[in-house]
Parts: C-alpha cells; sequence; structure tokens
C-alpha cells in the first residue's frame, strides 16, 4: 500500500487550526451549544481557512482511502486530535460560503 506523508495530508492553514481549536469546542458545538464562547470562536477560526486548503485536504483523504489506509487510524499516528478535526469541519460546513461548505462536507 502507497502511504502518504502526513505534510501532504493536512495543509498548512488546516493544521494550524487545528492546534487553535478551543478544547470544548466540539462538544458544545453537538450539544447545540453554538453561541458559547467556544463556538464562536471557533467560527472565527474556521473562517481563516482558505477553500482551497479545504480541497488539498479532500485530495489528500481521497489518496488515504484509495490507497486502502484507515484515515483515522493515520491522523491519530500524526497526532492530530479527532474533536479538533471534527471541530473545524463541522463549523466550516456550516459556512455561509457555499464554497467553502461544499468543499468541507466533501472532505
Amino acid at each position: 500500500k502507497a502511504s502518504i506523508a502526513m505534510p501532504a495530508l493536512l495543509p498548512d492553514d488546516f493544521s494550524a487550526g487545528l492546534e487553535q481549536v478551543p478544547d470544548r469546542a466540539f462538544s458544545n458545538w453537538v450539544a447545540g451549544d453554538r453561541a458559547s464562547d467556544e463556538c464562536e470562536q471557533l467560527r472565527a477560526l474556521a473562517e481563516t481557512i482558505p477553500v482551497d486548503e479545504l480541497g488539498r485536504l479532500h485530495s489528500a483523504l481521497s489518496q488515504l482511502a484509495e490507497a486502502g489506509e484507515v484515515t483515522w487510524r493515520e491522523l491519530d499516528a500524526a497526532g492530530v486530535h479527532k474533536d479538533s478535526f471534527l471541530a473545524i469541519l463541522v463549523a466550516l460546513m456550516a459556512s455561509s460560503d457555499s464554497d467553502c461548505a461544499g468543499t468541507a462536507s466533501a472532505a
């Protein structure tokens, strides 16, 4: 099986964003507490991630799937906090920018 280098897997702006996700952002979002400070910070953070970065993320995740790799295992091995990853994706999917929301949904 082909292995994909982690730097190619997570584009720079997306990786940097993961490190800044507030601890309770994902749990608050899922619980419907989207007015919380953590969710407000998450939305602001998500707005800084360019759509082309999401396109690169989608391509990298697709390559992993085509190579038969287990995406979550690869992310975990790279030290990616799954709640942060999911938090950014759900915030991006809720974006009022249809290009951003659509690209995030595909990722």
